[in-house]
């Protein structure tokens, strides 16, 4: 499925050319982008009749097409530079309240100093803008990993392996200050000293969701500052493109956000009892949900078709664990279901096939006579008896000497009389020649 994308920034931006080349590179996405060249508060010695440039459609953007697209980008824009009606904003809202997806990054010309403070923007943003126009500030930092489990921050990748490359990667630089989290908001990234005026570390990137859609705030434009970890570590080669890419299929609804789900499973099973199967659950924000706050029922069907319900323990708050013995040579099927406050909360579904260990395959004796004596040996039924027979069957050992003699080549004059022809030759010849 294709996903089509509005993006709209402020001013060009190194942000803005990397982020745009991976939107356009991916073929699922059908990019339109607009960058604003030439604010209307910049003096220009000519008329604007008389300018390649195009004049900025706002009302394309956010009227007539806009609800033609499923994901709208907003960086670094200026709302007010512009003197846009109200209503075009409101018309944002409701493009996300009936499933469309907002991401907004931040950057000097953004958010409050935009003149988002107050409008249908900021209501749909995961956090309270900040009063004072001086919100942005410059610096390099390395964000903390707020929500470890969430989808986004996961990676798709084991808990270790995706902590490892987060802690691995290049500082941002710039972020955004803001005056609060707003109730039902995940926080993804912090600064790792600024603080919100609560007391709670500073978002640096957070999403929640409005209506039927979600929205993604950004608070800096330096993310492609992670794209050059890559030349100085391989691990982080991909890292920018799999984030984005992630992140757009978070916000499109492409991206699986299951609640409670089962760990993946190795290729091969082991061929033993008991087979250990985990199962994870997780709150609103992809935190661990204890089981305390779950019904959690797991169901398991065999390849004979009967159906139990396997044993299980919490053996950390949010995973579960269930040890299955008896197994059965076939298919077998896993479901899981929980209920929250009475409500479905979530369910996963898990099929393995195991066997049960092999013995080694015996030997095929005639077979292996026979190619024994075709080529002229015997064959023998091993064993402590016949291994001492074989032994005793061999024939003993006897002395023999590879070197028949031994001569020194000095010890002989038949090299000098050669040495000494091949000396009266190459005179011969000198003196044949006229070089004597």
């Amino acid at each position: 499925q294709k996903y089509r994308i509005m993006y709209l920034a402020g001013r060009p931006s190194v942000e803005y050319a990397h982020l745009r080349h991976q939107l356009k590179a991916d073929p699922n996405h059908e990019l339109v982008s607009f960058v604003i060249l030439r604010n209307p508060d910049n003096v220009s010695p000519v008329p604007d009749n008389e300018l390649s440039l195009i004049p900025f459609p706002a009302t394309e953007i956010f009227v007539s097409s806009l609800f033609q697209f499923d994901l709208f980008i907003l960086e670094d824009f200026a709302y007010w530079r512009f003197n846009l009606p109200a209503a075009y904003l409101d018309n944002l809202r409701r493009f996300v309240a009936q499933g469309g997806a907002l991401l907004v990054i931040g950057g000097s010309n953004a958010l409050s100093k935009g003149g988002y403070k107050g409008t249908p923007l900021e209501d749909l943003l995961p956090v309270a803008l900040s009063d004072t126009q001086e919100e942005f500030a410059a610096g390099l930092y390395e964000p903390r990993v707020n929500a470890p489990e969430h989808p986004l921050m996961s990676m798709g990748l084991p808990p270790d392996e995706a902590a490892a490359l987060w802690k691995s990667l290049p500082p941002l630089d710039g972020w955004t200050r803001f005056a609060a989290v707003k109730p039902g908001a995940s926080v993804l990234l912090s600064h790792p000293a600024e603080r919100l005026s609560s007391g709670a570390a500073l978002p640096v990137a957070a999403v929640r969701e409005h209506g039927k859609g979600k929205v993604m705030l950004v608070g800096t434009d330096s993310t492609w500052r992670w794209k050059l970890g890559g030349g100085r570590d391989w691990r982080l080669a991909g890292f920018y493109q799999r984030f984005w890419s992630r992140a757009v299929q978070y916000l499109t609804g492409s991206l699986e956000l299951k609640k409670v789900a089962f760990s993946p499973l190795p290729d091969r099973l082991p061929a033993h009892e008991p087979l250990s199967v985990t199962l994870r659950a997780f709150d609103e924000h992809f935190r661990p949900l204890p089981g305390r706050e779950l019904d959690l029922r797991l169901s398991w069907e065999r390849p004979d078709g009967t159906r139990r319900a396997p044993p299980f323990f919490e053996r950390e708050p949010g995973v579960f664990q269930a040890d299955l013995t008896g197994l059965d040579e076939g298919r077998h099927r896993l479901r899981a279901s929980a209920r929250r406050g009475g409500v479905p909360w979530g369910e996963d579904v898990v099929e393995l096939r195991w066997e049960p260990p092999r013995g080694d395959a015996p030997p095929e004796r005639a077979r292996l006579k026979a190619a024994a004596d075709a080529a002229g040996g015997r064959g023998v039924e091993l064993g402590p008896d016949a291994l001492a027979a074989l032994l005793t069957a061999l024939p003993a050992a006897r002395e023999e000497s590879a070197v028949a003699s031994r001569a020194a080549l000095w010890s002989s004059g038949a090299w000098a009389w050669g040495l000494g022809g091949l000396l009266l030759v190459e005179w011969f010849l000198r003196r044949r020649g006229g070089h004597l």
